[in-house]
């Protein structure tokens, strides 16, 4: 019996390297590190969740699919206690990147450059790249999938070394890792959407007028110079 994976996780599924050791953090109902085992991506995976309801549902799940001696579940908040756990990708998915951020901040297992990082927040993406960049996170590529709503997947590995993005990059994705080409105008025009919405409805909108001109320039691949970063 083979698990189906949605759009979103299937996308995290294929940029997990081959043969990885995977920490999937808020791991819920456990699918996608079944998926991971079945489909021969990993070794094994360790599974963790903040709470005692979905650990115990993944933990059934798993059995379900005879993987018990695979996937161990841990119930801990983040990354916290699983230092001692073999490890070379970390999923953390589904998640705003406030929590995302704390969860990296809290444990010094990511800074380690053997480690893949697989995020995918589900808002205020240009709050994570901003702390990725800050903090020596090397954003390797940038995918969108869409399932139901677009979705980022970001794939990172640390360096040590800061480094500085755009503010349009913030928004949108740095440039360089880009890898959606199909997907990115529909990212691009719900940004400059929303910001067209806001400016019309706002009395003193200079910052979202200024940033539609920058998201707008790095679309057109003009350069456009930035007298103020809102973030």
């Amino acid at each position: 019996m083979q698990i189906k994976l949605n759009p979103r996780l299937k996308k995290i599924a294929e940029n997990i390297p081959v043969n990885s050791d995977v920490i999937d953090v808020g791991s819920d109902h456990a699918h996608l590190p079944i998926y991971l085992i079945q489909n021969g991506i990993c070794k094994n995976v360790l599974a963790s969740d903040l709470r005692s309801g979905p650990c115990e549902k993944a933990r059934e799940n798993i059995a379900l699919y005879g993987l018990s001696d695979r996937i161990k579940v841990v119930q801990t908040n983040g990354l916290e206690k699983l230092g001692d756990y073999p490890c070379s990708c970390i999923v953390i998915a589904g998640m705003g990147a406030q929590i995302m951020t704390q969860i990296l901040k809290g444990s010094n297992i990511p800074k380690n450059e053997n480690i893949t990082l697989i995020l995918q927040p589900q808002k205020y993406q240009e709050r994570l790249r901003k702390y990725l960049s800050d903090e020596g996170f090397l954003i390797d590529s940038e995918l969108l999938v869409r399932d139901g709503r677009l979705y980022t997947v970001i794939a990172a590995h640390y360096t040590g070394k800061p480094y500085r993005l755009s503010e349009a990059e913030l928004y949108l994705g740095k440039k360089s890792a880009r890898k959606s080409a199909d997907l990115f105008p529909f990212l691009a025009k719900n940004l400059t959407d929303k910001l067209k919405r806001i400016i019309k409805t706002k009395e003193n909108a200079f910052d979202e007028e200024r940033l539609l001109a920058l998201i707008e320039a790095d679309i057109n691949g003009e350069k456009k110079y930035e007298k103020k970063r809102i973030i």
